[in-house]
């Protein structure tokens, strides 16, 4: 799933750094972080970054939200099935001290511990992140390092997201757009299932 995700440029290992084959995310994004802010001292201009981490976001993902996406994303059939019968047929029982739960089903969230887990949750942000750079096609997004063609725009790790421009009132149309980008999907998941 995740050759087949980066093959055909679903997910863009420039700006997704999670759970991605020989990708150091943390310190690539920490790097071109520091040049950033570097460059904007330096040259004396504004930058203004976004940082937004989802509160539990491996358990938040619908499984309808993780059917869409890969359909979305032309998964291959045998794929999807193979993913979404796993879903349907995995039990979960939750044992403490006190008291032990009888099996139950996952209705949310993707399966913490699966090696799929990583992947499936990457595909199904990426519906988030498409649809905000949908929304903020119009905005002056991003902050250009120096005289170079590298600009940064939505570095991404999972769920840690950074909206980067030059100025707060794009900042503040940015996650508005991101915000309302998770309510929407939010309730897509839970009106379909």
């Amino acid at each position: 799933l995740s050759a087949y995700m980066l093959r055909n440029g679903y997910i863009k290992s420039n700006i997704q750094k999670a759970f991605t084959r020989g990708v150091a995310g943390y310190i690539e994004h920490g790097t071109i972080f520091r040049e950033m802010f570097k460059d904007a001292k330096q040259r004396q201009r504004a930058i203004c970054v976004v940082w937004s981490d989802l509160a539990n976001a491996y358990g938040s993902i619908a499984h309808m939200m993780v059917f869409f996406a890969l359909k979305w994303y032309h998964v291959p059939d045998e794929m999807i099935e193979m993913l979404m019968d796993y879903y349907a047929v995995v039990m979960i029982m939750i044992i403490s001290d006190e008291w032990t739960s009888d099996f139950f089903q996952q209705q949310i969230g993707v399966l913490q511990g699966c090696t799929a887990a990583t992947i499936v949750f990457d595909v199904a942000y990426q519906i988030i992140m498409d649809f905000h750079k949908h929304l903020t096609n119009n905005l002056n997004m991003g902050y250009t390092i120096g005289y170079s063609s590298v600009t940064v725009e939505r570095p991404l790790y999972a769920d840690d997201a950074a909206f980067v421009q030059r100025f707060p009132d794009v900042a503040q149309e940015a996650i508005d757009a991101f915000f309302l980008g998770t309510e929407l999907v939010s309730n897509y998941g839970s009106q379909t299932e």
